[in-house]
């Protein structure tokens, strides 16, 4: 029979105080531990173990464990620049956000199993390609124990690498398939690696589950076009860069047609601008279309989350380029 996951011990009781407690009694109990000693950093790891091991990922994308994790870089980091009691209002939110998910019958009762790292004969390359064909499938549950195995002997970024192949295509069916497990990844740089064996199933488990078939083909017509793959990119920006990156967040500000916009910055690359200088174009220029917008979409706050991780990869020198 399958067992539920236990975590280590110094953690375990935080992750079943954030289990158990009701969801009317949960935000003065959180309070009441974080004023009693309970550092954000516990608060918060404890929460995203409880709500991977007790939820489950409903159809679409609202629901289960994906926005508590996706939300844990941006808690931690304003709740440090909070002080007194308001740093406790993101924390305290998150914990309970995970645990009326854990509540909620579509999303509930769930259990996070123990699982075993299975490989094809021991050897890497033959599980990366396996865990790829398992992907192709939908087959998710293979692609969990797979993941496990990797995890065990690739780094931290190979693995990533290897989850972003899938997501980034299924990103214009749904920008949750690529922004999940770079969130997590971030939020696990600050927890620590040692637990990505239970945080790190969550959205392996998503973005490897059937989807329609997703294709880059305007992506790769334009890397194609402006020999991108060919040229010698400039990686870091400077202060000599600021009028093209000026001139192009503008561009990217004034567009009408979200369709436009990744010639755009195709061009500019391969113009000569850095990669990261067209990262900060990303930013300005898309903040400047969120405001421009009158409702959430067409993408809503991820048009700054997604310019923010797209920054943040490329600081990752262990990631391909194509990625």
């Amino acid at each position: 029979m399958a067992q539920r996951v236990r975590y280590p011990d110094h953690i375990e009781p935080l992750v079943q105080f954030i289990e158990e407690t009701t969801p009317d009694r949960i935000v003065a109990a959180a309070h009441d531990k974080l004023s009693a000693g309970t550092t954000v950093k516990d608060m918060l790891l404890a929460s995203a173990l409880a709500v991977v091991r007790s939820s489950d990922l409903p159809p679409g994308h609202h629901g289960g464990p994906l926005h508590p994790l996706c939300g844990l870089h941006a808690v931690r980091h304003i709740s440090a620049r909070l002080t007194g009691e308001y740093a406790m209002l993101p924390v305290i939110q998150n914990v309970a956000v995970a645990n009326k998910h854990i509540h909620s019958p579509a999303m509930g009762p769930y259990m996070l199993a123990e699982a075993k790292a299975v490989s094809e004969n021991g050897d890497v390359d033959a599980t990366v390609k396996a865990f790829r064909t398992a992907v192709s499938r939908g087959v998710y549950n293979a692609c969990d124990h797979y993941f496990l195995y990797l995890l065990e002997r690739l780094s931290p970024m190979q693995v990533l690498e290897l989850l972003l192949e899938v997501g980034v295509p299924k990103n214009q069916l749904d920008d949750h398939y690529f922004l999940f497990p770079a969130f997590t990844w971030r939020a696990l740089e600050y927890f620590g690696w040692g637990y990505a064996k239970y945080i790190g199933r969550s959205p392996v488990r998503y973005i490897t589950r059937p989807t329609a078939p997703a294709m880059m083909i305007m992506v790769d017509e334009l890397i194609k076009k402006y020999e991108l793959l060919e040229r010698d990119l400039r990686a870091k920006t400077g202060d000599d860069e600021t009028p093209a990156v000026t001139a192009l967040a503008d561009e990217v500000g004034r567009s009408g047609d979200f369709a436009e916009i990744p010639e755009m910055l195709a061009r500019a690359l391969a113009g000569g601008l850095s990669l990261e200088g067209a990262g900060e174009a990303l930013s300005v220029g898309g903040s400047t279309l969120f405001l421009r917008s009158k409702t959430g979409n067409p993408m809503d706050v991820h048009i700054n989350t997604g310019a923010n991780t797209r920054r943040y990869l490329l600081r990752q020198p262990e990631l391909s380029r194509r990625i």
